[in-house]
């Protein structure tokens, strides 16, 4: 990745449609702002389109594949991901996103696919060493526990991250029990979200990460139009508020690096 990175979207779609024709612009704006981002997929197409992407701009962009829960049609779908994977190693960060999602309060058949793929995409990352980025929707449902369960069977590695945090207290010490890492999105800069705002001084400092999730979730003062990854300057100068830390841009990028097992220019 380049020198001099200011900050890291660990979580943002670019390869989506609200965004993809805008995609050279949006990199550009990046590239001066120094900041770096993940481009993630949710099915087997825009996986790739990831893939694409990071290739093209190789220091601002990495990759993660994997199958959303919402986006579950057919099992070979995850060796198609497999293939993907092991044809494109040095553009690919993590697996996922991947976990539960009970929102549309969804039938035990639908409920055992999700765990079913869930499970299969664990394995896999395990199997290459990939940190995983864990979608839990509705965090404070049975979704959460069930995914943590998962989780504590089947993944090998501490390297879990737990994306677009919407919990509250007792949440996050559960995730926090598992060593997991967990990621704040613009949803913490919302006048609704004290309770997630209650919980941010309870997440070890070396387990904080920071992302935009665009084009959705859009932070204040841009909440209402699509969200890019450059505002993720919002959420990280709210953040510098709130926690007063000493080097707060530091430390989120210097997690950020370590999570996903990529060294600076600079380091080198």
């Amino acid at each position: 990745m380049s020198k001099n990175i200011r900050l890291y979207d660990t979580h943002c779609h670019l390869n989506s449609q609200m965004l993809i024709n805008n995609f050279d612009e949006i990199i550009k704006i990046c590239q001066q702002k120094k900041i770096i981002l993940n481009c993630v997929g949710t099915n087997y197409k825009d996986s790739c389109i990831a893939v694409a992407q990071a290739k093209k701009y190789p220091n601002i962009i990495k990759a993660a594949i994997g199958i959303h829960p919402y986006e579950i049609q057919n099992i070979s779908d995850i060796k198609q991901l497999e293939e993907l994977y092991l044809s494109n190693k040095e553009y690919i960060v993590a697996w996922g996103e991947i976990g539960l999602d009970y929102y549309q309060k969804p039938n035990n058949e639908t409920i055992k696919q999700q765990k079913l793929f869930f499970i299969q995409q664990i394995k896999l990352a395990n199997k290459y060493n990939l940190p995983i980025i864990v979608h839990v929707r509705d965090q404070k449902t049975i979704a959460m526990n069930d995914c943590l369960e998962l989780l504590e069977v089947h993944s090998k590695t501490s390297k879990v991250l737990i994306h677009f945090f919407t919990g509250d207290k007792e949440i996050c010490k559960k995730i926090i029990a598992h060593d997991y890492y967990i990621s704040l999105s613009g949803v913490i800069t919302f006048k609704n979200s004290q309770e997630i705002n209650d919980a941010l001084t309870l997440i070890p400092s070396n387990r904080l990460l920071i992302e935009t999730d665009a084009p959705y979730a859009t932070p204040i003062p841009h909440r209402g139009e699509t969200n890019r990854p450059y505002y993720l300057e919002y959420i990280y100068e709210y953040l510098v508020k709130k926690l007063k830390h000493d080097d707060l841009q530091k430390l989120l990028l210097g997690n950020s690096l370590t999570f996903f097992g990529i060294r600076s220019n600079d380091e080198n």
